[in-house]
């Protein structure tokens, strides 16, 4: 089975939305920015403004985990 990485599963224009959205220096690497996000008291506001390719994957991952 393949193995999959955060940088995978998230569109490269919906990392670059969270880090404006927390206000993060444009090089901030991935897992601090999903770190950042997952403390962030805007979180749930911030997913629901993710895009469709980046909730498609997201879907996949999960139906192959069977979760």
């Amino acid at each position: 089975s393949r193995k999959r990485v955060i940088q995978d599963l998230i569109d490269g224009n919906d990392v670059k939305s969270i880090r404006s959205q927390l206000e993060l220096p444009a090089n901030t690497g991935i897992h601090k920015t999903i770190a950042s996000l997952f403390y962030s008291p805007d979180r749930l506001n911030i997913l629901s403004s993710l895009s469709d390719k980046t909730r498609q994957n997201f879907d996949l991952l999960i139906k192959k985990l069977g979760v």
